[in-house]
């Protein structure tokens, strides 16, 4: 379970770390914002990436979900946010096999990055949180 956790850990705060980067207007793994909207937005007419305050609260739950697995004396509060973290990442991953959603998020290169990494990867986060919570 160890190395689940880390795994867990270094791939949320990975993906926390990203967010905050955006947040700031980084636009990592871009030099500009067009290119990243149609990376990770990949909506039509989408032409700005989400703002300072959206990107910061992702970040910061991205965050409080890397913790989650070293912190077993929160005890319920530890198994709700595992539980909570799991949910979301196995809704955002089946989001990306939904046929209305690849409708409403149809901009190349999202729509194949989506299928290919990004809900793969959202599911097996979420099936790595549900193992953290049921232990």
């Amino acid at each position: 379970m160890v190395l689940v956790a880390i795994l867990l850990s270094v791939s949320t705060a990975t993906l926390a770390a990203l967010h905050l980067a955006w947040a700031f207007e980084l636009w990592l793994p871009y030099r500009e914002e067009p290119p990243l909207v149609r990376a990770v937005v990949g909506i039509k007419n989408a032409e700005r990436m989400p703002g300072a305050i959206p990107c910061g609260l992702i970040s910061g739950g991205l965050l409080l979900a890397a913790i989650v697995p070293w912190w077993p004396g929160l005890g319920w509060l530890g198994d709700l946010v595992a539980v909570c973290a799991a949910m979301t990442f196995l809704g955002r991953g089946a989001m990306a096999y939904l046929p209305s959603w690849r409708r409403i998020a149809s901009v190349e290169p999202f729509k194949t990055l989506d299928r290919r990494v990004y809900g793969p990867v959202a599911l097996a986060l979420g099936l790595g949180y549900l193992a953290v919570a049921l232990t």
